[in-house]
């Protein structure tokens, strides 16, 4: 049948926000909210089987879904959580607290397409740390989750006290820089929303600090410095990749004033005394395609860097090379600063450079192409390691050189031995090398090491005959000068066990040598000369350097 008049329902209407407000309504019975767009509906009374009297609300799209859902508990469904003062008195909270726990930098608008996000990145920054209700207080302090997604910066982000940032890790959260400026600089506290202070007004107590930079990539598609850390301490930056965008060209002088100006991954500035950019921690930070991996002139000190990965550069870290040991800021250069387990690899000069400053430490890294150029091992160019000022040191690090220059038979003559620490220090070459020794009836090169100014070597070895019943272990001392005719002293102090018959008959010798034949000394070559018929021995040494 037909439907043909559909009857008109009347239903109880008036104002909310007026009067007496919302009425009790009877069983059943609608009631519209004029001015807040609001539809209830009567409960009934409790003798027809409602739970309690009064009026239940109807989701309708004008619903603030947040006012309702009031109800939130941890756990509720369980049981078996108490939350609140005891197990019938549960702790209450709404779904917008409850939501509001983690914030995104979606619901600042970002939103990660690879178009500009500059104004969003800011804005949540500066309304989350520098916010006037709470800024300096630790309400403040809350974690800004950056979602995975491309985010195209056309201008500096600045980075305040206390600010903590994470994003989804390397190549998931991914900062583009397309502005021909810096990437990121942190700020002193004086810094209002949209107005970033002087790091002129920084003091010891308003620097940067305490800051988080965790799980992204920063991309510098053009120059200038990726990560800039101006007067800042006691801050995490880790699982970061910072990628450059550096026109890799040996030929041209490195930073040079050309019509590509020089690029930097990091960059650690102060203003003066009581400012230092000082303990801060790098874990877990790759740097490539720069100029200048990482880069100071001031007194920065007991900064650390570990597990990071310094690749396609043309220096490592740089470190005092324009410090005028005459301003405030730049009395030392950089000091007791930490380099350990870092990998270098393919740096055309340097991997860690020190002009100025001490007491900075490069501890069990590994070092490989690094110092050639671009070239090869073969063909080293400069030294691995630069300590220009004494008191600095390496401690056990590990260079893809030494095979080469030291003892690969198809380099042992005539290529200059470019050392792998050059500069004023005593360092220890952290792993054993292993060579085989035969049957020589005249003195024979085993390996060799660098000469290119005065130096002592300390070489520990151990000769393991596996033809014969001959086991020697010793230490050679050489001393040597090559300015001039030349100069070389060498001892050998060992112990022997096995036959006495021969014991005699292995003989470690040393001689300076002119590689390149250009006049000057620069290697100094150990030879062996062995005389047991038909010897076929292990030879085992480490080499500890005092420059």
């Amino acid at each position: 049948m037909a439907v043909v008049q559909i009857s008109r329902i009347q239903i109880r209407r008036g104002r909310e926000n007026a009067g007496t407000g919302l009425p009790q309504l009877a069983s059943g019975e609608l009631g519209w909210a004029v001015d807040t767009q609001n539809l209830y509906i009567g409960n009934g009374s409790v003798s027809e089987g409602a739970p309690y009297v009064g009026n239940t609300q109807i989701l309708t799209e004008k619903t603030n879904l947040f006012e309702l859902a009031d109800d939130y508990t941890y756990k509720k469904q369980t049981g078996i959580i108490q939350t609140g003062i005891d197990t019938n008195n549960p702790t209450v909270r709404s779904l917008q607290d409850r939501l509001d726990d983690i914030v995104s930098i979606k619901s600042f608008g970002a939103t990660g397409d690879g178009s500009d996000q500059t104004e969003q990145i800011q804005r949540a920054i500066d309304n989350l740390f520098l916010n006037p209700a709470t800024k300096g207080s630790e309400r403040s302090r809350v974690v800004l989750h950056i979602d995975p997604g491309v985010y195209e910066l056309s201008d500096t982000i600045y980075i305040p006290p206390h600010a903590t940032i994470h994003g989804a890790g390397k190549d998931k959260t991914v900062f583009r820089i397309t502005s021909e400026s810096n990437g990121f600089t942190t700020v002193n506290g004086d810094s209002n929303i949209g107005a970033p202070a002087n790091d002129a007004l920084s003091d010891s107590n308003n620097q940067a600090r305490y800051i988080e930079f965790v799980g992204m990539t920063i991309n510098m598609t053009t120059t200038h410095t990726a990560l800039l850390l101006q007067s800042c301490r006691n801050s995490l930056f880790k699982d970061l990749r910072i990628k450059g965008a550096w026109p890799r060209n040996p030929s041209r002088e490195i930073g040079a004033s050309d019509s590509t100006p020089f690029q930097i991954g990091i960059r650690l500035d102060m203003l003066g005394n009581g400012t230092e950019t000082k303990e801060n921690k790098f874990i877990n930070v790759d740097i490539e395609d720069f100029d200048y991996g990482i880069v100071s002139d001031y007194d920065i000190a007991d900064n650390t860097w570990e597990n990071c990965d310094l690749n396609n550069l043309g220096y490592g870290a740089l470190f005092g090379e324009n410090t005028s040991l005459a301003i405030s800021g730049q009395f030392t250069g950089p000091v007791h600063n930490t380099f350990t387990n870092c990998i270098f690899r393919r740096i055309d000069r340097h991997g860690i450079n020190v002009v100025n400053g001490v007491n900075n430490i490069s501890s069990l890294n590994k070092f490989y192409s690094v110092g050639n150029d671009g070239g090869v091992e073969s063909n080293a160019i400069y030294p691995v390691i630069n300590f220009a000022k004494a008191g600095n040191t390496s401690v056990n690090d590990y260079f893809s050189r030494t095979e080469d220059l030291s003892y690969d038979q198809a380099y042992i003559n005539n290529t200059v031995y470019v050392p792998e620490v050059a500069g004023h220090t005593i360092y220890q070459n952290g792993y054993s090398n292993r060579l085989q020794v035969l049957n020589y009836s005249s003195p024979e090169r085993l390996f060799r090491l660098p000469a290119e100014n005065k130096k002592s070597f300390q070489i520990d070895y151990l000769y393991v005959s596996n033809q014969v019943d001959a086991m020697r272990q010793g230490t050679l001392e050489i001393t040597c000068n090559p300015t001039g005719v030349g100069q070389l002293f060498l001892t050998d102090s060992y112990d022997f066990i096995g036959d006495p018959g021969f014991e005699g008959n292995l003989i470690l010798t040393a001689q300076l040598f002119d590689e390149n034949f250009d006049g000057t000394l620069d290697t100094v070559a150990v030879k062996v000369l062995n005389s047991t018929t038909s010897d076929n021995a292990d030879f085992y040494f480490t080499v500890k350097t005092k420059v």
